[in-house]
């Protein structure tokens, strides 16, 4: 092991000139930037914080490179050209956050030191990213976390959750936008916990538990709390407020709040992205002599019956879209109950064996993207139905139904990536069971359509179209498990993919009518005189556009049929 010793010619090499010219322009930045005055802004005092760390990096990093401590740093602790190739990273972008800010907020026609700073700040970010450029552009450097696509994912969770704290406006006497504050606040934390724990690979080894697993659940806190963000600010920060005519870019409210949804919805896919490289990478995590599926499951449990209890309390739903709201909790509760039960008894594969004609991987990532599907309709119908400013328990089944359905939709993905073989999990599968479900949205808005006026407003030919979504549903429902189970599969005499092509071409002319029919003689007999004819007035609309959406998924499924039957011809 070498022992530290000055090194002149690490001093004077590219990369310490680099160093030196990034020290430079970063504190003549800073200086200039404080000389020009004190807004006190949150943008400027996170653009003096970034010119401010910055230089103090790159010293940092000459001097340990000067004096060869980075051999030391190697042997005990973490891998230094990782390490100095992701604070370049971080430099650059937090640089060029910098950039946009004051050129954004700080300049004007005559403003002539915010033209200095923002050029001193251009160029201050093009010194890191020739740092970070050429580091990535060796290939004796190695680039173990920082500077490879998990650090670097964590590096820009870290960056757009300081974006978005900076930028928060407008939350005052408001609980749903100070719930999202939270949301914003707990991740960033757990986020830099997890990239220096990872950094120190030594450390990291000598720990008595597996930082992967502690990965993964931040991770799922950090999704889950951002999807109730993703939800409660946009509603809460829109609602009734609409783009001002008048919105200058550097002084809008509005335009500030447009950037934290903006920047909610990109720091939401980043952990999504990253939970697909750590799923590829580790497929079968333990968590508590549970596996990362069964934890899932186990969290499917939860929020759906935390959703389902909190209305109940209130007595049960008169409206049709509370009852499938609750019908769509009871299912979610009764299907991860099911599979977690079974798989947790092992009788998946006996099952396999003796009903089901294709595998039981197939059936739970259908029944998954099933249920995943059904609680999107929830978490959409309950939010704007049900959820507004004071209902504080309304508000809590919401986030606890988004909750379940971000459950089964990583459940979901993560089942769809073992590929497996057979129809439910497949794309003729996913349209079959895709029919239902609007089928069933479809009865739930004209039950609503129909309620307190049955007995007075019966046009036949919207009885015509009740009659198409109720003959179009049950044949639907039946050919499902017909193509799942053993028993169904010796028993039928007939070609199955000529059954369904009869089925098909029936229910793409009987939903053609429909759709002709039912815009026909429901706008025909409206009329706009109250507050009930408004709800009576979305219901017709949502009939209307859910009926061709089903037409759609008819026909894709017909066209499916007649190609599967030309393949075997």
């Amino acid at each position: 092991m070498e022992k530290p010793k000055f090194s002149l010619s690490t001093l004077t090499s590219t990369r310490s000139a680099l160093h030196m010219a990034q020290i430079v322009i970063c504190v003549v930045t800073f200086a200039v930037s404080y000389v020009w005055g004190h807004p006190l802004h949150t943008y400027w005092i996170y653009c003096m914080v970034v010119w401010g760390l910055c230089p103090i990096i790159s010293l940092v990093v000459t001097i340990v490179e000067m004096f060869l401590i980075h051999k030391l740093i190697l042997v005990f602790c973490m891998d230094w050209d990782d390490f100095t190739t992701g604070m370049a990273m971080m430099a650059s972008l937090c640089t060029f956050s910098c950039t946009v800010m004051f050129a954004n907020f700080y300049i004007c026609r005559k403003c002539i030191w915010g033209w200095t700073v923002t050029i001193l700040s251009v160029v201050c970010c093009a010194l890191y990213c020739v740092e970070t450029f050429r580091d990535k552009c060796d290939a004796t450097r190695s680039a173990t976390y920082v500077a490879a696509l998990p650090g670097f994912i964590k590096i820009l969770e870290a960056f757009v959750a300081c974006i978005i704290l900076i930028s928060l406006i407008g939350y005052r006497g408001n609980p749903p936008l100070l719930w999202c504050i939270v949301a914003y606040a707990v991740p960033l934390p757990l986020t830099l916990l997890t990239i220096i724990t990872n950094i120190l690979t030594k450390i990291k080894k000598c720990l008595p538990f597996s930082i992967d697993r502690l990965t993964m659940i931040f991770l799922i806190i950090s999704v889950l709390l951002y999807i109730t963000a993703a939800i409660l600010w946009p509603t809460y920060s829109f609602k009734g407020n609409p783009r001002p005519k008048d919105c200058p870019g550097n002084s809008c409210i509005w335009s500030i709040q447009f950037v934290v949804t903006f920047m909610t919805y990109v720091n939401l896919g980043l952990p999504l992205q990253h939970s697909s490289h750590f799923s590829s990478i580790r497929r079968r995590t333990m968590l508590f002599g549970l596996s990362l599926s069964q934890t899932f499951r186990i969290l499917e449990m939860v929020f759906c019956a935390l959703a389902l209890i909190i209305p109940m309390f209130r007595g049960p739903m008169s409206s049709p879209y509370g009852i499938w709201c609750e019908f769509v909790w009871v299912f979610g509760l009764i299907v991860a109950v099911v599979i977690f039960v079974i798989e947790k008894c092992l009788v998946d594969k006996l099952i396999e064996l003796l009903v089901l004609k294709h595998t039981w991987n197939d059936l739970s990532c259908g029944l998954s993207l099933l249920s995943s599907l059904m609680l999107l309709s929830a978490c959409l119908i309950y939010c704007t139905v049900f959820v507004c400013a004071t209902c504080i328990a309304d508000m809590i089944c919401a986030i606890a139904s988004i909750l379940a359905f971000v459950a089964y939709v990583v459940d979901a993905v993560m089942l769809k990536l073992k590929c497996p073989a057979g129809y439910l999990s497949s794309m003729r599968g996913i349209l079959r069971f895709s029919q239902a479900f609007v089928a069933c949205l479809i009865f739930t808005a004209v039950y609503s359509y129909f309620k307190g006026v049955e007995n007075q407003f019966r046009p036949l030919g919207l009885i015509w179209c009740i009659l198409v979504y109720v003959v179009c549903f049950l044949p639907t429902v039946l050919v499902i498990p017909s193509h799942l189970q053993k028993c169904v599969d010796l028993l039928r005499w007939f070609d199955l993919n000529k059954l369904e092509l009869v089925l098909d071409v029936v229910a793409v002319a009987l939903y053609i009518s429909a759709a002709i029919l039912w815009p026909a003689y429901g706008y025909k007999n409206y009329k706009r005189d109250s507050k009930t004819h408004d709800y009576r007035f979305h219901d017709l609309n949502l009939v209307t556009v859910l009926t061709y959406v089903n037409l759609g998924l008819y026909l894709a499924d017909l066209i499916w049929t007649l190609i599967v039957l030309c393949k075997k011809r």
